[in-house]
């Protein structure tokens, strides 16, 4: 495995040797962990039966700079914080560019501080100029009067970096959701490590299609419908000045190139033709590309497939949690959000043993906000769509 890093970022075949190795080692139950500034070296190591992801695999974090960052931590041990890191490291050699993929790789969570148990790397990222000002301002002050400084590090000049450089709060529509969140790990590690932007949708998966990609490319019928994330979006230009596009669609394990000429185009272009967004294609299956790609004939969006193709809202909980107050709540909360998917409650007995389906008669329409709403009231991971 550590032969292959390095080349992550300009190798699509690497990624994918990288990704199997690490699928084949945790079949045998051996750990993947994530990297980490103060764990991690430059090639992939062994931490006790496990193994630890190697730093230069990351994108832009050449081996000038994680000689620098384990040199440092090797002699003066490990860094205890953000302000810590920063302060310590030469940032000639650790740049701007290179902390910024650290961060989004998630190599600087154990020093970050936390929101809602999530490490603040929309913050960090968001903040990393004024931060690297701060340190220099620091450093500067240092060389004049070093006595001086090292007393106000010890309290004053620390605490005035952490309240005015790091734990900046970001307005909510600055903020990294899970998706982004995702998104730039894959972006700089060539894949999907700490988790994958599909897992929680894999249940609608299953009703908005049949096949897998993979699948879908050995299929002997002639249209498919998959679904995945858009990845490597070309927007391009004909002879006859018409735009058309083409680009990757991703699902959990392949991916296939989809191509979507100008009268669909102009259709979804704006709306829905986005890196990283969801969508479900349907399409010609084109046998004479090589590989295989799909002809777009419809483009949906995860939302829109939600709306047109789920049938039915089916709540698994605990017959003992079902009060008469919360059965109150949910159906105030329902008649502000009719549609046409219906709901039913699967109550689940004692030690899991019986299983009691009640149809409602209620319809709603399934969206983002009804699946809050519901998960607010009876908490996540309690509905199944059908």
């Amino acid at each position: 495995m550590s032969s292959e890093i390095g080349q992550t970022a300009i190798n699509k075949e690497i990624e994918y040797k990288i990704v199997q190795y690490i699928n084949d080692a945790e079949s045998f139950g051996i750990k993947i962990f994530p990297p980490d500034i103060n764990k991690s070296f430059s090639k992939f190591t062994i931490e006790g039966k496990d193994i630890r992801f190697g730093l230069v695999a990351i994108k832009n974090v050449g081996e000038g700079s994680i000689e620098t960052i384990v040199k440092e931590r090797l002699e003066n041990g490990n860094f205890s914080s953000i302000e810590d890191f920063i302060h310590r490291i030469d940032l000639h050699n650790v740049n701007k560019k290179v902390l910024e993929s650290l961060c989004k790789s998630g190599s600087l969570d154990g020093l970050l501080p936390k929101n809602a148990n999530i490490p603040s790397r929309d913050s960090f990222y968001e903040n990393i100029e004024s931060i690297i000002s701060n340190n220099v301002k620091k450093n500067h002050k240092e060389e004049n009067d070093k006595q001086s400084v090292l007393f106000e590090l010890d309290s004053s000049m620390l605490e005035k970096t952490e309240t005015n450089s790091v734990l900046i709060d970001l307005p909510k529509e600055n903020q990294w959701h899970e998706h982004q969140l995702l998104a730039y790990e894959k972006e700089v590690l060539g894949f999907y490590l700490s988790g994958h932007p599909l897992t929680k949708y894999a249940n609608e998966i299953k009703i908005y299609t049949k096949t897998s990609i993979s699948e879908a490319k050995k299929s002997p019928d002639e249209t498919v419908r998959v679904a995945g994330i858009i990845a490597n979006l070309k927007r391009m230009v004909s002879k006859k000045n018409e735009q058309y596009a083409r680009f990757k669609l991703e699902d959990f394990n392949d991916e296939i190139e989809v191509l979507v000429f100008p009268k669909l185009f102009n259709e979804y272009g704006n709306n829905i033709l986005k890196m990283d967004e969801m969508v479900v294609i349907s399409g010609r299956l084109n046998r004479d590309s090589e590989p295989p790609e799909i002809i777009a004939d419809e483009i949906v969006s995860f939302k829109q497939a939600r709306k047109k193709l789920v049938r039915k809202l089916t709540l698994n909980i605990s017959s003992v949690a079902l009060e008469k107050t919360t059965l109150e709540e949910l159906k105030k909360f329902f008649k502000h959000h009719t549609g046409a998917a219906q709901v039913e409650f699967n109550l689940i007995g004692h030690l899991n043993k019986t299983n009691t389906k009640i149809i409602t008669g209620i319809e709603v329409e399934p969206n983002d906000t009804v699946i809050a709403g519901i998960e607010k009231i009876l908490g996540k991971g309690i509905i199944e769509f059908s």
